[in-house]
């Protein structure tokens, strides 16, 4: 029988229970981590990026302390120096059976893939039911679990696993499709049974097939791509997927790379922060002289052809008759899906932001205001970050924003900013009518914002998929 259950990250203040040791046997762990490998290596379609989970006592911990609650309501006792944080997943199972087998338990999550869309990466259940047990036991990048239960006092049985760090962010697949150990996160091939592993001895079953006249490093399990390619074996496209690369207003350096608070520049400007290099036609290091195939095609490197993906075709799997060549404006990365539900729409709000006049530390709010469509740019319950790069005579000279993500969020003083490479960044974190506390007004409600206020420190689900700049 199915819990009926959800899923969610959420900050919950202690509840006065006394810390709990786990109660889950060795062999019940290893029962638990079993069954979890053992669906996280055979999902489909073939996950091409999944780590192995490990248990981890702490998690186990709290997993049996909040076991004790006999609720599905989720949260976590808070200790000192978790080591996940509030970076927590959870799956409860709450039942009448009062006998507990924890491989049923964990399959019984698995089975909701049954209502996942992987194509359109969403959730399609019956009333009632749900997807993100399922998500979160194959979730790739999630590495740690650990599990307590309860006998409850009404006859119910309680299950808790917690999971370290979370998964399940939204409108994004829970691993990478492709062959095993093909995407790794570490850029190494190194394989146990489908699952990426570190391989410090160098004997580990190395599966790793570069593609796209990618020679691989018998000795590393790596993948060195010819140019124009990029990912750990040579199979997408080398780009900047974003209009903001080497833009400016944007990041229009290299130097946005390497500086603290834009890492996310790493993800979207691969070419632009050196991760791999573009092909030009005759190039004496690209592959078939530059030929380029996108959407998931790869080149028959015999006959310097396109092998395109089912629903795709052309020379280079877009549909052209001409090899690809880059023109300056790379189509944005589609590694993983950034479609947005629609959401209602409601007036822009003010947000007091940095103004293109000099600004220092003392100013409030920083003088000027700007019509702020958070809305429309953020998922319903996501924050906005407004970033603001300011130059050393104290000019602005980009202003960024993104949805929001726990290290922009995650501040007890807000707005604050850093220094780097002769630039000092403002930031701000939004939510639909707050701005660090400060009250929002829609445009011609008359009304003077409130003074900065010191918020509460934030717990938000990570997500940074839109950006966009203010000129």
């Amino acid at each position: 029988m199915k819990a009926v259950l959800v899923f969610v990250c959420v900050c919950v203040l202690g509840l006065g229970l006394a810390d709990a040791a786990t109660n889950v046997t060795a062999k019940e762990a290893e029962e638990i981590l079993r069954h979890h490998n053992f669906l996280r290596r055979n999902a489909p379609p073939s996950p091409a990026n999944m780590l192995p989970l490990v248990w981890n006592d702490d998690l186990a911990d709290q997993a049996h302390e909040w076991a004790l609650n006999c609720s599905i309501e989720h949260g976590f006792p808070e200790r000192p120096n978790m080591t996940f944080g509030t970076s927590v997943g959870q799956n409860i199972w709450l039942s009448s059976m009062h006998k507990i087998n924890f491989t049923d338990v964990i399959q019984s999550w698995y089975d909701e893939i049954d209502f996942y869309n992987w194509e359109e990466t969403r959730c399609e259940p019956p009333p009632g039911g749900m997807c993100t047990h399922y998500t979160q036991v194959v979730w790739s990048s999630t590495t740690d679990v650990g599990c307590g239960y309860y006998h409850c006092p009404n006859g119910n049985a309680a299950v808790v696993c917690n999971y370290g760090p979370q998964g399940n962010l939204a409108n994004t697949r829970p691993y990478l499709e492709g062959p095993a150990c093909s995407q790794c996160a570490n850029t190494e091939g190194w394989c146990d049974e489908g699952l990426c592993v570190d391989c410090p001895a160098q004997n580990c079953d190395c599966p790793l097939q570069c593609k796209n006249c990618g020679v691989l490093d018998t000795t590393t399990c790596t993948c060195t791509c010819k140019d124009g390619w990029d990912s750990p074996d040579c199979s997408v496209p080398c780009e900047n997927g974003h209009a903001y690369c080497g833009a400016n207003p944007g990041w229009p350096i290299a130097a946005y790379c390497t500086m603290d608070g834009f890492a996310v520049v790493n993800d979207y400007c691969r070419e632009m922060c050196g991760h791999c290099a573009f092909a030009t036609p005759g190039d004496p290091n690209a592959c078939c002289e530059g030929q380029m195939c996108y959407n998931g095609g790869y080149l028959d490197e015999t006959t310097c052809l396109c092998v395109c993906p089912a629903g795709f075709e052309g020379t280079d799997c877009n549909g052209g008759s001409t090899p690809a060549t880059y023109t300056g404006t790379p189509a944005p990365y589609t590694g993983a899906p950034t479609t947005k539900p629609t959401v209602p729409s409601t007036p822009p709000l003010e947000c007091f932001v940095c103004s293109s006049t000099n600004v220092t530390e003392d100013d409030s709010c920083h003088l000027e205001q700007e019509l702020q469509a958070n809305a429309d740019m953020c998922n319903p319950g996501e924050r906005c970050i407004v970033r603001q790069t300011v130059d050393a005579d104290g000019y602005v000279v980009a202003v960024n924003r993104s949805c929001d993500s726990a290290s922009d969020c995650g501040i007890e003083e807000a707005p604050f900013s850093f220094t780097a490479m002769g630039l000092t960044e403002w930031r701000y974190c939004c939510s639909e009518d707050k701005c660090n506390g400060q009250q929002l007004r829609v445009p011609g409600s008359g009304g003077t914002p409130m003074a900065p206020l010191t918020p509460s420190l934030f717990f938000c689900l990570v997500l940074v998929v839109f950006l966009r700049v203010w000129e």
